[in-house]
Formats: structure tokens, C-alpha cells, sequence
């Protein structure tokens, strides 16, 4: 995971699978301020307390290999709200690679591509625990 700090931010990377395709998670100081940055972006923003953005294409920020952004407030960091973030981030990461998570190979048994999916959600959210853990943002 790499990180970087700005304006009270926390920013690191996270992994679906590999070390290719990422999402950069972004812990804000305040609801405010992180509302503030996703509201270009977002059509209902003044509710958010978490989320995640696909891809923002700018001329300052290269995006290879990027599959959006994770956003939390340090205020609102449950592993609710956690695993429902890790599980968006898994669906379109899902969504890029053409699994089908849907279909089962059998009825009493996952496909391959279900099991890809249920490990990717389980990495992501691991890898965000790491990242709060490491920057003292979560203890427990």
C-alpha cells in the first residue's frame, strides 16, 4: 500500500487481486471536508458518510490501472460501513474484469469467478483495516 498525507488526509492504496488493478482510499478529518471534494462527483453527496467513485479522469492525476476511490470519514469508520464500501469496490473491480458473479457452477457450490469475487471483498477490507491500523486511524 502506498500512502500520502495532504490536508489532513490519509490516502492509500488497496488491492482486489494482485498488485495491478487499485483503488486509492481516502480517509477524511470531517464529513465536510470529504463532501466538499466528492460533490463535483456525486449526485447525492449531502448524505454520504462513505463511498466510492469510479475513475475521476484529470490531466494531473494518472489513472492506469486505477478503478476509482474509497472514500470514509474518521468519524463514521465501522466495519459496516467498511465491508459495504470493500463490497462496491469489489463489484466494479468484478464489473471490469467481466466475472460473472452471479452464475454458480452448481446450485450447492460457488463458480470461479463467485469465489474471485468473495475473496476480493475480504482483501479490500483487510487491506483498509492494515491501512487505518497503520496510520494509528483505527486500534482495534
Amino acid at each position: 500500500m502506498r500512502k500520502r498525507e495532504q490536508h489532513g488526509t490519509i490516502t492509500f492504496r488497496v488491492y482486489p487481486e494482485g498488485r495491478r488493478w487499485h483503488y486509492d482510499v481516502q480517509v477524511w478529518p470531517t464529513v465536510a471536508s470529504m463532501r466538499e471534494y466528492i460533490r463535483p462527483h456525486a449526485t447525492d453527496w449531502r448524505n454520504v458518510i462513505a463511498c466510492v467513485l469510479w475513475p475521476i479522469n484529470s490531466a494531473d492525476r494518472p489513472r492506469r490501472y486505477c478503478l476509482g476511490e474509497v472514500h470514509f470519514c474518521r468519524r463514521h469508520l465501522g466495519l459496516d460501513t467498511i465491508t459495504h464500501e470493500a463490497t462496491h469496490a469489489a463489484l466494479q473491480w468484478a464489473r471490469r474484469l467481466n466475472l460473472d458473479v452471479h452464475q454458480g457452477a452448481e446450485e450447492e457450490s460457488a463458480s470461479p469467478d463467485e469465489e474471485r469475487f468473495c475473496e476480493a471483498i475480504g482483501s479490500i477490507t483487510q487491506q483498509i483495516l492494515h491501512g487505518l491500523k497503520k496510520h494509528n486511524i483505527l486500534t482495534t
